[in-house]
């Protein structure tokens, strides 16, 4: 329903042992459907316009400049996927600031040097890097290993009880 902007998707990653279902969403800001593109936009407030590598390098927590926007917007797109899969899926970050310079405006995002046309493309490796990190994260026998650098844990809502 596009009049409900608030989405969740079910992963189900294996891990060794056992399954684990997570819901994973979030509320988009926007979603627009034009002919046959179906539009998920998250609109920014930094001027800072972000771009990534590869898919892999969204997935790396100790990369200081991983483009979190990117990887936001993706799995917006993948949540909506499902339901909508027959359109093109366009996963678009607006950058306000930069909204008054149309010469230096470009709401697509860009892995490498490619624009997404259509997530449902890259649908099939975004969604098996997110399920290997959450196998991850959800892996018992790996230790929970807190963040080094201080500097990112300054602001964490849960800095008194991480050790």
């Amino acid at each position: 329903d596009l009049n409900d902007a608030s989405c969740h998707c079910g992963l189900e990653p294996q891990s060794y042992e056992k399954q684990v279902q997570i819901k994973i969403g979030g509320i988009i800001d926007s979603i627009r459907l034009k002919d046959n593109d179906l539009s998920i936009v998250d609109y920014k407030t930094s001027a800072n316009e972000q771009t990534a590598k590869d898919l892999e390098t969204l997935f790396d927590g100790n990369n200081k400049s991983r483009a979190k926007y990117i990887l936001q917007a993706l799995i917006y797109a993948l949540v909506l996927e499902k339901d909508f899969c027959s359109y093109n899926i366009l996963p678009i970050l607006l950058y306000l600031p930069k909204m008054g310079n149309l010469d230096d405006f470009s709401e697509k995002i860009k892995i490498s040097v490619n624009e997404i046309s259509d997530f449902r493309k890259i649908s099939d490796e975004f969604s098996q890097l997110l399920k290997t990190k959450l196998v991850e994260i959800f892996d018992e026998t790996t230790p929970f290993k807190a963040n080094f650098d201080e500097n990112r844990c300054q602001y964490c809502e849960f800095l008194n009880i991480c050790s």
